[in-house]
């Protein structure tokens, strides 16, 4: 599973155009206890689409959808858009300051470690597609 998410990711980069947001996105088994609200109305989706167009048309500045994570079944179904994701700080983890960090980083650091949450993964325009799981970076590929 994780060759596949890193494949949707760094095909997001890749499609990404100047107007790109950035993206979050976590891979869970079961959404119950994960600390998530929704930040618009209708971001449940509920049909079967294609991953890859739909993070790059949601990760558009002008898109009302554009910030929050998406979150995605263990089958890679996406389930729900552009939510507020705030897992706890795990205050044991050792943080590597090699590159500038910011929020969406973070909570996908500290989010990696919850129950259900298999991994999550972030595309940004300066440090490109990182996966993380257990509270650990499992994959890097620096912004092309």
């Amino acid at each position: 599973m994780i060759n596949k998410f890193v494949d949707i990711l760094l095909n997001v980069e890749k499609e990404a155009g100047d107007d790109f947001s950035g993206l979050g996105v976590v891979v869970y088994s079961d959404i119950a206890g994960i600390p998530i609200y929704p930040l618009q109305n209708g971001s449940f989706v509920s049909d079967d689409v294609d991953l890859i167009d739909t993070f790059v048309d949601i990760s558009k500045v002008q898109s009302p959808y554009h910030d929050g994570f998406h979150f995605v079944t263990s089958d890679l179904t996406l389930t729900h858009i552009s939510q507020y994701f705030s897992p706890p700080i795990v205050l044991d983890l050792e943080v590597e300051r090699i590159r500038v960090v910011g929020g969406r980083y973070m909570a996908a650091l500290f989010g990696s470690c919850l129950t259900n949450i298999l991994m999550t993964g972030i595309v940004t325009r300066n440090n490109g597609v990182i996966i993380f799981e257990d509270g650990s970076e499992v994959f890097s590929k620096d912004s092309v």
